[in-house]
């Protein structure tokens, strides 16, 4: 299992008449602190790279196929893909998923 997962503040996007449109979460730049690096270590695509410097663009390109966010980097609450667990009991929510 090669668990990656980040904490954000869940945020919501109004129109302009301050009707709720939909809520959001912004995706960070993926380093080593989001990786559980020992799974990573030990993966056949990830485990040669684990601690070379291309390791996060590696990362950062099979985070976004996983999420599918654009270029503006948000993540909307309904559409979360599958595979995607996110915990909203504490104040900053907690987004997790596999590779």
């Amino acid at each position: 299992m090669k668990q990656v997962e980040f904490k954000t503040k869940i945020k919501t996007m109004y129109d302009p008449k301050d009707v709720e449109l939909y809520k959001y979460v912004e995706v960070p730049k993926f380093k080593r602190g989001h990786c559980d690096m020992p799974a990573f270590r030990k993966h056949k695509t990830f485990g040669a790279y684990a601690n070379s410097d291309m390791f996060e663009s590696m990362l950062e390109r099979a985070c976004k196929e996983k999420l599918q966010y654009g270029s503006n980097r948000i993540l909307h609450l309904d559409k979360m893909p599958p595979g995607v667990s996110i915990d909203k009991s504490k104040f900053l929510a907690v987004v997790s998923f596999d590779l």
